[in-house]
């Protein structure tokens, strides 16, 4: 179910981060960004995920796909050092 923006924007009007998995069942980080950024969401929003190879790869889709929102990738390896792209 998505959420209209109106409920959205009370829900997400005070946070100034958003995080959420890069990949879920039944969304991705560029549904997500896509929706805050229609939504009017001025904060910055995270995707995060273990492992990933080409973070970049996901970082541009999503920014292209959302280019008014401040988006990044958090990769966390093996040792739990997160990187941020």
């Amino acid at each position: 179910m998505t959420l209209p923006c109106a409920v959205l924007s009370l829900k997400v009007q005070a946070a100034s981060l958003i995080v959420s998995p890069v990949f879920e069942r039944t969304f991705d980080a560029r549904d997500v960004a896509e929706r805050l950024q229609d939504c009017g969401f001025e904060g910055r929003y995270l995707a995060v995920i273990d492992t990933l190879p080409h973070p970049a790869v996901i970082r541009d889709e999503v920014r292209r796909a959302a280019p008014k929102l401040s988006f990044d990738v958090l990769v966390l390896d093996a040792q739990n050092k997160a990187k941020l792209h």
